[in-house]
């Protein structure tokens, strides 16, 4: 009985040691909002315990040391897009109005790419139509598709796009897909994702979970990877917030009808968006920088850089950079903005 006051008060001092730590953390933090700053700092100090607990759990962008050593083994190993077979393709002129040339520098120190001319862009009607679009592209390849969707559902587009993928692999096309553990779980664990590997489509889940709470030590379960990109004979691509599902969107019909933006580029632009899935090292050198890019009417200037919960230096974007590269696409003299990070 004694010794009561001295436990409870050696665990008072240890909290306090705690919340100072994580407040000076909080402070100390590159990449962090001064509004998401104060806002932590006011949580760690009035909610005790919980507030320690939540700031572990959710207070810093974390997917894993583990993935992010994979993903600079990965990256290290790719070639720059500058080295692609018939990269001189790329170098086409492209005309950049001085009011908007901010936007491109933006995005160029995320990713070294710079505008490039010379390509068509179209502006998808509706979900059916995408969808159509992309499976008659797919059906057209000759060397390779990279797909990547955050939610790919086994319902009538999701089965479209397997059956087209399945076909491809079977004329020998490499196929390359990828969805997210956690947004594709029922595509994942459904008859079709077994066929298309039975085909040679090579296969990948994106962020597995496994145990909810061993991951919960290990990253965060919510960071997830939310891009929809299509990549075909680095000619091809699209980008935009649209999911590999029907409009009525059955698993949450009441978010139905999905209204979503997708765009369809054809020219060099393709290239700075090339989708390196690898499930393994040696898969590097197959697939990517095959085909030279061909040349098509000038569409202004366009560039693809990616983004994510930080710019730089983020483990997160990190992550999703070893899957796909991707984000804002700007057109002038109208700037159209997609961020595929933020599209779900």
């Amino acid at each position: 009985m004694g010794q009561s006051p001295i436990i409870a008060a050696m665990f008072l001092a240890l909290h306090i040691l705690i919340q100072i730590a994580l407040i000076v953390r909080v402070l100390l933090r590159p990449h962090r909002e001064p509004a998401s700053r104060i806002a932590w700092v006011v949580v760690i100090a009035a909610i005790p315990v919980a507030g320690i607990v939540a700031y572990i759990l959710f207070g810093e962008t974390n997917v894993g040391r583990g993935r992010v050593e994979r993903v600079h083994q990965v990256l290290s190993q790719l070639p720059h897009v500058s080295e692609a077979v018939g990269a001189e393709g790329t170098n086409l002129p492209s005309s950049v109005p001085e009011a908007y040339a901010h936007l491109f520098q933006v995005g160029k120190s995320v990713n070294g790419f710079d505008p490039v001319g010379g390509n068509q862009a179209q502006l998808m009607e509706d979900t059916n139509e995408t969808i159509s679009s992309i499976v008659a592209d797919i059906d057209a390849a000759k060397d390779h598709v990279h797909l990547l969707f955050y939610i790919w559902l086994p319902d009538n587009n999701g089965r479209k796009v397997v059956a087209a993928l399945t076909r491809a692999a079977t004329r020998g096309v490499i196929c390359r897909a990828m969805a997210d553990n956690l947004g594709s779980h029922l595509m994942i664990k459904s008859e079709h994702w077994r066929v298309m590997r039975k085909a040679g489509v090579r296969l990948a889940s994106a962020l597995p979970i496994g145990n909810p709470l061993l991951r919960a030590l290990k990253s965060r379960i919510d960071l997830r990877n939310h891009r929809k990109i299509v990549v075909i004979d680095n000619h091809i691509t699209y980008c935009g917030s649209q999911n590999c599902a029907d409009p009525e969107f059955l698993v949450k019909a009441k978010y139905a009808p999905r209204v979503d933006a997708m765009m369809r580029f054809e020219g060099p632009i393709a290239r700075q968006n090339p989708i390196p899935v690898r499930q393994r090292l040696d898969d590097r050198s197959e697939g990517r920088y095959r085909r030279p890019a061909k040349t098509t009417h000038n569409l202004n200037s366009v560039r693809i850089y990616r983004s994510g919960n930080r710019h730089r230096a983020d483990s997160s974007l990190l992550s999703h950079a070893r899957d796909f590269h991707l984000a804002h696409v700007h057109r002038p003299p109208r700037v159209s903005h997609f961020n595929p990070v933020l599209r779900s």
